[in-house]
C-alpha cells in the first residue's frame, strides 16, 4: 500500500485540533498608518494555491521493537514498521504504518494489534493483522507523555511520567476506555511490566509493585528507590531487575513485596534503558551497546559479552537466541547471540538519512545536510521514491548548505565551512573550505560569488557575521566580518543586504561595503526572531508562538511593522516563493501563506506533519521538510507555485530544499 498517505481525519481529531485560518491582524496603529495614503487598489488577481500533500518520508529514529512469531513490529519516527523476521539473516519489510500523530516511544503487540505510546498525544492503536496493511483504528484519551504501553488480557497499561500509568480497557481496540489511573507519587513512569496478577512499575526514582488482579481496582503493594534513572524493568522468580540509567543493572529482591531490598548492582559504561531476560541470561541495552550478562546467580550478575552497534540504544526483545536492537539513527539490528560470550550482528535495517537538518535540490536531486552522516544525495526524479545515490561524511554536524555552481557550500558547525563538489552527485567529494575554528558555524546563506556566514564562539558570547568571496570556490576567503549579534538564528541575503534573525529581534545590514558591514537602524523589538525572508523592502520575521511580523524597511531608520499572523503554534523557518510564504510551524507542520497583500498574510493551506518542523525548502512542486530525528517529509505541491520571482507589494511601498537493508525509497510503498 502506498505509505504516502495524510493523516485520515480520525487521526486529525484525535490529536490536535488543526488550525483553520488564523486570525490575521494587523499591528495596531502602526499597520494602519501603513495603508493610509494608498491608491484604491484593484482585488488581487486569483493565485493558484497549492494543496500539500505528504507522499514519501526519509529516516526517522528507531526507538523501539516487539517480536511476535515471525513478524518484528518496529518504530521508527512516527511509524510502525512490520518486517518479516523468519530468516533473522535478511529481514524483509512487509509493509508502514501511515504517519501517526507523533514520534513514537514504545510499543508492545497482541495478537497483530500494535498498542502504541506515542509521547505527545497517548495510546494509538494500530490492527497489523495484516502484516501488509497496518491502520490505525483507535486511540486513548490524550496523555501528557506516554512512555511506554503493554497488553495483559484485555487491559493495556500506559506509563504517562508523573500523571502515573493509566489502565484501559481494549476489549474492543477501536474503543479503548480508561478504567483506573495508578498514581506514582512523585515519580514518573516510564515503562512496566505486568506478570500475573502484578504490574511491576519503573518510575525513574525506582519499583512500585501494584496488585492488578482487579484492573479498574489496583492497589499499591510496595515500593523500593534504585538511586538510578528507573528506566525498565524485567522479572524473573523473585527478583526484579532495573535498567537503571547511570547505576547500570540493579537487583531487587521480591521474596516479601511490601518489603523491597536491593541485592545486587552492576555497573555498565553507558546508559541502560531497557531490559529482558530469557533462562538465565539479561539483554540490556546500554549506551550504544548491547550487553549480556549472566543470572545464574541472581544477586551476583555477571557481564558475558557485549556488541557496540554504533547507535543509541534505546530497546532490544529477544526470540530464542536472536536478539532485535531498536538503535536510534542507526535503524534496527538482529543480532546472533547464541555464544553470550561473543554476540554478532547478523543484519541491519537502516534508513538514510535519519537526523535531516537542512536541504537544497535542484535538477532532480536532493542534497540533504545530515547531523548522524553528512551531506547525502537522492535522486527525485519519482518523488514519492527518493533514491539515494551517494554522500561523504563531513568533520562537523551539518547544519546547514546551499548550492552554486555545481558546489555545495555547507555551514558543518565546528567543521567550519566545506566545499563539496558534487558534479558527480553519487560521489560528492570535500574539495576545500574555510575554516571557522575555534568558532562554530551555525548558519549560511549565498548571493552570486559571495556568501553569509553566521558563527557564534565555543564557549559563550556574541556571535557574528561574516562575509566570504567564493570566486575559488576551493578556498573561500573572508573579507569582512563584525561580532555584535546576540544570539543569531537565521540569515538571509538579498543584493546589498543581510537580515539575521536574532535574540534581539529583526538585524539588517549593509553589505554593499563587503570589507566594511554596517548595521541599518536599530532591531525590531518584535521578540526573538527565529526566522527571516525578505523581498526588496519587506521583510517576513517568524517570532515562535507569536507568529509572523512583516516589516516595511524602505526607511531602515524609521521601520514599521505593516502586518502580523498570530499564531496558536509555533512559527521557525519560512521561504518566500513568489507571493507564498511556506512556514515551518513547530506545532502544526507545514502552513501556507498569500502575501500578495504583506499588510494581510492570509493562510491558504496547511499540512500537519508529525515531528518538529526545523527548516523548510520549496523546490518547484515539492516541499522537504527536516525533521531532525525524525527524518524529513516530502510534500507535494498539487498546484505548483510560480517560479520564484521578486515580490511587490502594492505602491507606495517597493517590495522585492555484510548484510544491509537500506531504505531511503521506503514511503513510496513498493
Amino acid at each position: 500500500m502506498s505509505l504516502s498517505s495524510v493523516l485520515s481525519d480520525a487521526q486529525s481529531k484525535a490529536t490536535r485540533t488543526r488550525p483553520t485560518v488564523l486570525a490575521i491582524t494587523l499591528a495596531g496603529i502602526a499597520a494602519g498608518l501603513a495603508l493610509q495614503g494608498r491608491p484604491p487598489q484593484a482585488a488581487p488577481a486569483q493565485q493558484a494555491v497549492p494543496e500539500p500533500r505528504i507522499i514519501a518520508h526519509l529516516g526517522g529514529w528507531t526507538s523501539a521493537v516487539d517480536v511476535e512469531g515471525t513478524l518484528a513490529y518496529v518504530a521508527v519516527g512516527s511509524r510502525v514498521r512490520v518486517i518479516d523476521v523468519a530468516d533473522p539473516r535478511r529481514p524483509r519489510l512487509l509493509s508502514e504504518s501511515p504517519e501517526l500523530p507523533a514520534v513514537i516511544d514504545a510499543l508492545s503487540v497482541s495478537g497483530g494489534i500494535v498498542y502504541v505510546a506515542d509521547r505527545a498525544f497517548g495510546l494509538r492503536i494500530v490492527d497489523a493483522r495484516d502484516p501488509r496493511a497496518p491502520v490505525p483504528i483507535g486511540a486513548g484519551d490524550k496523555m501528557k507523555g506516554a512512555k511506554a504501553a503493554q497488553v495483559s488480557g484485555s487491559h493495556a497499561y500506559v506509563a504517562d511520567g508523573a500523571t502515573g500509568v493509566h489502565v484501559l480497557d481494549v476489549a474492543d481496540p477501536r474503543a479503548p476506555r480508561e478504567v483506573a489511573l495508578i498514581p506514582v507519587d512523585g515519580g514518573e513512569a516510564w515503562n512496566l511490566k505486568v506478570v500475573g496478577d502484578r504490574a511491576y512499575i519503573a518510575d525513574r526514582v525506582g519499583l512500585r509493585v501494584v496488585d492488578v488482579s482487579r484492573p479498574a481496582a489496583p492497589a499499591a503493594i510496595g515500593a523500593r528507590e534504585t538511586l538510578g534513572w528507573a528506566r525498565d524493568v524485567a522479572v524473573s522468580g523473585h527478583h526484579a531487575f532495573v535498567a537503571a540509567g547511570d547505576r547500570g543493572l540493579v537487583v531487587l529482591d521480591l521474596t516479601d513485596p511490601t518489603d523491597i531490598s536491593r541485592v545486587a548492582d552492576l555497573d555498565t559504561p553507558g546508559e541502560a534503558w531497557a531490559i529482558e531476560i530469557v533462562g538465565r541470561l539479561a539483554y540490556l541495552a546500554d549506551g550504544d551497546s548491547l550487553r549480556i550478562i549472566d543470572l545464574a546467580d541472581p544477586e551476583a550478575p555477571v557481564l558475558l559479552g557485549a556488541l557496540s552497534v554504533a547507535g543509541e540504544v534505546r530497546d532490544l526483545d529477544v526470540v530464542g537466541s536472536t536478539v532485535f536492537v531498536a538503535a536510534g539513527s542507526t535503524g534496527l539490528h538482529v543480532v546472533d547471540a547464541g555464544d553470550p560470550t561473543a554476540p554478532r550482528e547478523l543484519a541491519a535495517v537502516t534508513d538514510v538519512p535519519v537526523q535531516a537538518n537542512a536541504a537544497a535540490a535542484d535538477a532532480g536531486l536532493l542534497y540533504v545536510a545530515d547531523s548522524a552522516f553528512g551531506l547525502r544525495t537522492f535522486d527525485m526524479s519519482e518523488p514519492a521514491a527518493p533514491r539515494l545515490l551517494g554522500g561523504v561524511d563531513t568533520p562537523g554536524t551539518p547544519l546547514e548548505l546551499r548550492l552554486h555552481r555545481g558546489q555545495v557550500f555547507l555551514a558543518d558547525r565546528t567543521g567550519g565551512l566545506a566545499t563539496i563538489d558534487v558534479r558527480d552527485p553519487a560521489r560528492p567529494v570535500i574539495a576545500g573550505g574555510w575554516a571557522s575554528a575555534p568558532r562554530r558555524v551555525t548558519d549560511l546563506d549565498i548571493d552570486g560569488d559571495w556568501a553569509a556566514l553566521l558563527d557564534a564562539p565555543a564557549d559563550g558570547g556574541r556571535h557574528g557575521l561574516r562575509l566570504l568571496n567564493l570566486a575559488g570556490p576551493a578556498a573561500p576567503r573572508e573579507v569582512g566580518a563584525l561580532n555584535t549579534l546576540r544570539l543569531a538564528y537565521d540569515l538571509r541575503l538579498s543584493a546589498t543586504r543581510a537580515y539575521v534573525a536574532d535574540l534581539d529581534g529583526l538585524r539588517v545590514f549593509d553589505i554593499s561595503d563587503r570589507a566594511a558591514p554596517k548595521e541599518l537602524g536599530q532591531a525590531d523589538p518584535i521578540g526573538v526572531v527565529y526566522g527571516v525572508a525578505a523581498a526588496g523592502d519587506i521583510a517576513y520575521a517568524t517570532i515562535g508562538e507569536s507568529g509572523l511580523r512583516v516589516v516595511d524597511l524602505a526607511d531602515p531608520e524609521h521601520r514599521r511593522v505593516i502586518g502580523a499572523v498570530d499564531t496558536d503554534g509555533y512559527f521557525r523557518d519560512l521561504q518566500l516563493v513568489d507571493q507564498l510564504l511556506y512556514v515551518a510551524d513547530k506545532d502544526f507542520g507545514l502552513r501556507i501563506f498569500d502575501v500578495r497583500d504583506p499588510a494581510a498574510p492570509r493562510e491558504v493551506a496547511v499540512q500537519p506533519v508529525t515531528g518538529v518542523v526545523e527548516h523548510v525548502l520549496v523546490a518547484g512542486n515539492l516541499a522537504y521538510l527536516s525533521l531532525g530525528t525524525a527524518g524529513m517529509a516530502i510534500v507535494q505541491l498539487q498546484a505548483a507555485p510560480p517560479t520564484a520571482t521578486p515580490v511587490r507589494a502594492p505602491d507606495p511601498t517597493a517590495t522585492s530544499a555484510r548484510w544491509r537493508l537500506e531504505l531511503p525509497w521506503l514511503a513510496a510503498g513498493r
